[in-house]
């Protein structure tokens, strides 16, 4: 996984935009440390704008459009407005000869309280609300420009990945873990639901999404693909046995915790897909996610260090 990671991205020019600012940041750390030209637009952390794709598309003459995250759409009105948007700068990377375009989408278009347990890459799509619909119409979008409906094929990979699972440096609203340990700073005692919980490292699914790209990149004439990334069995443990491990990484002895009500139910993103067909693995299960958490600082040198160490890991022969 690792040769393949630096066979195909050394050296590679890519233009990097998203609204998951956290993840967007994980994916850039990855590809330098892969030795990747990666260019990011001012304008494109936190989302993107049509005038900043072109110039990085031009100016930077980017092979690769990675958008990790796209913007919440809280309304359908803005929902609309995403669709414009991506589908104007899909065009615009076609324009400017871009040969692969890379997705990652969080689990909203999965998102619907009604769903039974789980989902795999044939689930249909689409929640009861305005973000699940628009990852719905973007997803389809972009399968559109893949196929050509919208003139010549532009390959696109799609990567799915659960955002209440991402835990290093992710949004405190979003990332459990995250609000824990911004709790136990300040000395509060945060509720722990009940259900066990997943955490994974933003890495784990830098890395995946890279492979998927990879692979089209590898092989030109293939439209595009749809990837799960979700968290293995060893990446979920009870509320309590986390929050445990995190204090105790973190380095407070005795961290006091409220007993909470069940935890939201999370979608559990069926990966074995990616596991079958690109190689991919994770290289860290729960606990040591959380120890990675406990030990970063925000600033860029923790990014460059656990990047480097991801590629280590994952550098390392199967047990």
């Amino acid at each position: 996984m690792h040769a393949r990671l630096r066979e195909v991205w050394a050296g590679r020019r890519v233009a990097l935009c998203g609204a998951d600012a956290a993840l967007l940041r994980w994916t850039r750390a990855l590809l330098t440390a892969l030795n990747a030209d990666a260019h990011v637009p001012e304008t494109a952390v936190g989302g993107w704008s049509g005038g900043a794709l072109r110039e990085a598309f031009s100016r930077h003459r980017a092979e690769v459009w990675i958008c990790a995250g796209l913007p919440r759409a809280h309304s359908l009105a803005i929902a609309r407005e995403a669709l414009v948007l991506l589908a104007d700068s899909l065009a615009t990377a076609q324009a400017y000869g871009v040969r692969c375009v890379l997705l990652m989408l969080g689990d909203g278009a999965y998102r619907d309280d009604d769903a039974p347990w789980g989902c795999r890459e044939s689930d249909p799509l689409g929640g009861r609300d305005a973000d699940g619909f628009a990852q719905s119409c973007l997803r389809l979008l972009a399968e559109g420009f893949r196929a050509g409906h919208w003139g010549k094929a532009l390959p696109v990979a799609i990567a799915h990945y659960s955002e209440g699972a991402l835990t290093c440096g992710g949004t405190p609203g979003i990332s459990p873990a995250q609000a824990w340990l911004n709790a136990l700073t300040r000395g509060d005692a945060p509720p722990l639901p009940e259900q066990a919980m997943p955490f994974q490292h933003p890495l784990e699914v830098a890395g995946g999404a890279l492979l998927a790209a990879g692979r089209l990149l590898s092989l030109p004439l293939h439209g595009g693909d749809t990837w799960n990334f979700g968290v293995p069995a060893q990446g979920w443990l009870s509320s309590r046995s986390a929050f445990l491990a995190l204090a105790e990484a973190a380095g407070f002895a005795q961290a006091p915790h409220n007993t909470g009500g069940p935890a939201p139910r999370i979608p559990r993103l069926d990966s074995e897909k990616a596991r079958r067909h690109l190689g991919w693995r994770t290289a860290y299960d729960a606990e040591a996610t959380l120890r990675l958490l406990a030990a970063f600082d925000g600033q860029d040198a923790a990014y460059a260090s656990q990047a480097e160490d991801y590629l280590m890991e994952i550098s390392k022969p199967r047990a």
